[in-house]
C-alpha cells in the first residue's frame, strides 16, 4: 500500500503544481496510459507528459485529493477529486485503476470521471 499512496500523493503534486519532472519520475518506460475508454493508450512517458501539459495548459486554482480505496497485488484503485477553475469553475469525481510495476512506478493508467461545471 505505501507505494500506491506514494503514487497517489505524486498525481497530488503533480497536478496542483504542474510537476511534469515528477510526472515523469513515476512513469515506467513501458507505461499504458488511457485517457479516454475508447481511445488509443499514451505509450511513452513523453506522450503522457505531452496530453498533461495540455490538459493543465488552462487549469488555475487546483486542489486535488486522491485516496487509494483498494489494492490487489501491484494493482490499486483510487478515488480522485479535483477542482480547478478555467473560464469557469470545474470540479471531477473519477475513479482510477492503476498498476504499478516491480520498480513501483505507473506502468497502467486508466480512469472514469464524471465533470460538471460550477
Amino acid at each position: 500500500m505505501d507505494a500506491h499512496n506514494a503514487i497517489a500523493k505524486s498525481l497530488e503534486k503533480v497536478w496542483e503544481n504542474k510537476d511534469f519532472n515528477l510526472l515523469d519520475k513515476i512513469l515506467s518506460k513501458e507505461v499504458h496510459w488511457y485517457e479516454g475508454s475508447f481511445e488509443d493508450p499514451l505509450t511513452s512517458p513523453k506522450a503522457v507528459i505531452k496530453q498533461w501539459q495540455e490538459d493543465l495548459s488552462t487549469q488555475n486554482e487546483i486542489s486535488v485529493k486522491i485516496e487509494v480505496m483498494m489494492i490487489n497485488g501491484h494493482e490499486g484503485i483510487y478515488h480522485c477529486r479535483a477542482t480547478w477553475t478555467e473560464v469557469r469553475g470545474r470540479e471531477l469525481d473519477g475513479v482510477f485503476d492503476v498498476k504499478l510495476d516491480t520498480d513501483g512506478l505507473i506502468n497502467y493508467f486508466n480512469s472514469w470521471w464524471t465533470e460538471k461545471l460550477a
